[in-house]
């Protein structure tokens, strides 16, 4: 079995029976949302791709970052901690790769984000912000996803 279908199933196992808060869908739309806005984008990387799908099993499951490490390697996990909630008040995320996966995990979630939740919304904004602001060298090499980033913080913004 390929990287991808192990991560599936990691994924679908760590998020059964799982709903998201923000739309009423099964959890695992989300990672697998985010890895095809990554893919729509033109991001290629295995692992990112890889991480994607699995950036929310260690907190919202059993599974382990060691876990984690162990089926798909250092640099997977590594993706998956960066961009885990327990990282995400802290900034700055470690690498490049780390910093696009952000990006798609908070544009889908601006995608989804509801019009009555005013804490939500502006947790999302100052999120978004702090990504534009520590990370503005990456305009450069991912200006489509930026744009695209920027488009929807505009329209979360309109919510208010």
């Amino acid at each position: 079995m390929d990287r991808f279908h192990k991560a599936f199933e990691m994924a679908v196992k760590a998020h059964e029976n799982q709903i998201r808060e923000l739309t009423g869908s099964p959890v695992i739309v989300h990672p697998l949302a985010v890895m095809g806005i990554l893919r729509n984008f033109g991001i290629k990387d295995e692992d990112i791709l890889i991480a994607a799908v699995l950036h929310d099993v260690v907190e919202d499951s059993s599974i382990t970052l060691e876990e984690v490490k162990k089926e798909f390697g250092d640099r997977v996990a590594d993706l998956v901690d960066q961009v885990s909630k327990k990282q995400d008040k802290t900034y700055p995320i470690r690498d490049e790769s780390g910093v696009v996966l952000k990006m798609a995990d908070l544009i889908h979630n601006g995608l989804c984000m509801p019009k009555d939740n005013e804490k939500k919304i502006n947790n999302y904004i100052r999120r978004v912000d702090l990504i534009i602001k520590n990370y503005p060298q990456l305009m450069n090499s991912y200006p489509e996803i930026f744009k695209y980033l920027k488009k929807i913080l505009k329209k979360v913004k309109a919510l208010r």
